[in-house]
């Protein structure tokens, strides 16, 4: 990995994490996201098949799944990242034979599911 390459790496890597965190943290951060097309950007993330980077966006889709207390906003963020491809991107991640990430996936699609199947 060039300089460049590795600047861009470290680049992603540290806006994932924070993204993850501030929608832990603020659930309309998940909603302006939504708006955003984040949906994109996760698939991409997650075929990167670069560890930290699908980590990072794994715990985001879970977040934007579950954070907020309005069942309804999970649920059209969920939503979104279906219909935006966020499920065959984790499948792209299940195929990295990564355990610990494996685990992680699992999760995330549950969480997909369970926002999907719930409404008030």
């Amino acid at each position: 990995m060039d300089e460049e390459e590795h600047e861009k790496f470290l680049t992603a890597r540290a806006a994932s994490g924070t993204l993850a965190m501030a929608v832990s943290a603020d659930p309309a951060v998940g909603q302006a996201l939504v708006k955003l097309d984040v949906a994109r950007t996760i698939v991409s993330l997650l075929e990167s098949c670069q560890p930290e980077l699908v980590h990072r966006a794994l715990v985001l889709v879970t977040e934007l799944a579950t954070a907020a207390e309005e069942v309804e906003v999970n649920k059209g963020n969920a939503v979104h990242l279906v219909e935006g491809g966020v499920v065959a991107a984790i499948g792209v991640v299940l195929k990295m034979g990564n355990a610990q990430l494996g685990g992680i996936a699992r999760d995330a699609a549950q969480a997909l599911s369970k926002a999907i199947g719930k409404s008030s």
